[in-house]
């Protein structure tokens, strides 16, 4: 297996909230390659059950429990007072072993690289994506630009931000906490916030760059109050389309964060068996599943905010 699956344990709800919640989750179990994650209920008989013959199944290798590496990442079970037990994700060892960039050069930063150093300045954008993408997301816009300059414009400014990202990363790096959110006591409280944001003309050829963070909140976020937040996904990329002002490139950036809020509140529902019941009717299933987890998009842009919500016609002036 090459792609990540996800095997998820149903049994009936005894006590069911609405009709979304006629089942309820007992076990879980994730693969990528060869690597795989496991967790259920242990005082679930059914459960127990289904544990030992996936033990008796295959012949497996080392077995870790509460803190281990997965696919170069480590994660490690916690106890805090404010959130009691709680998963960190890190790759400080990683970064530890990151190297400095071997080049030398005397004269001016905007002298072009020669196809050597351009090399190795792929290899050091490879290593700063693979942490960005996996837990540094401070990292991921700089990472993108870099690789865009790198092909439209290759001097060596690019030889010392990279440098200088990896003298940061290494002095701070960050990790991801997961941990239980207050007032969440069932799944259909969490709260899925998606916020979206884009910086205009930032790229070569008049292109615009989109970003944006999905999260894991609560009840309170859906009255505007503020609390804690789980960081659940983000990305940067370039918009599709050549913005012809900021608003047009702000409206891209939301619809990209609009599907991505769907994704994961149809991940989270499928997670949590809300989608059981319709046999082969996928889209009805995964549309009423997403109805049952409320999802928020954010932006700072009020003129997007305006155009998306208040008016749809040709005056709205805007590519999509």
């Amino acid at each position: 297996m090459s792609d990540p699956c996800v095997w998820v344990w149903l049994e009936p709800n005894p006590r069911p909230k609405n009709n979304m919640d006629r089942f309820r989750t007992i076990g879980l179990m994730g693969g990528h390659v060869d690597d795989f994650h496991r967790t259920g209920d242990l005082t679930n008989p059914q459960w127990c059950k289904i544990r030992q013959e996936v033990d008796k199944a295959y012949a497996w290798g080392t077995i870790k429990k509460g803190s281990y590496r997965h696919a170069g990442t480590d994660l490690v079970s916690k106890k805090s007072p404010e959130y009691g037990d709680y998963l960190e994700v890190n790759q400080d060892q990683f970064i530890e072993a990151l190297q400095d960039l071997d080049i030398q050069h005397k004269g001016d930063v905007t002298d072009a690289l020669n196809p050597e150093v351009i090399s190795k300045c792929r290899g050091a954008i490879g290593s700063l994506q693979w942490l960005a993408t996996q837990t540094q997301p401070q990292l991921c816009a700089r990472c993108n630009l870099l690789l865009s300059d790198l092909a439209s414009n290759p001097t060596y400014a690019i030889v010392r931000e990279l440098q200088q990202m990896i003298r940061e990363v290494r002095g701070n790096p960050n990790s991801l906490k997961f941990h239980k959110l207050p007032n969440v006591e069932h799944w259909q409280d969490v709260r899925i916030i998606t916020l979206g944001d884009q910086a205009h003309n930032n790229r070569p050829k008049g292109g615009s760059t989109g970003g944006l963070l999905t999260m894991l909140g609560g009840p309170a976020h859906s009255k505007g109050e503020p609390g804690p937040l789980v960081l659940l996904g983000w990305k940067t990329w370039k918009l599709q389309r050549v913005a012809i002002g900021t608003t047009d490139g702000e409206v891209q950036a939301m619809v990209e964060s609009e599907d991505q809020n769907f994704r994961a509140r149809l991940i989270w529902a499928e997670l949590n068996g809300a989608t059981c019941e319709h046999g082969n009717d996928f889209l009805k299933a995964g549309e009423e599943a997403v109805r049952a987890v409320p999802g928020i998009v954010g932006t700072d842009s009020k003129g997007g905010y305006d155009a998306v919500t208040r008016e749809e016609g040709p005056n709205l002036g805007l590519s999509n």
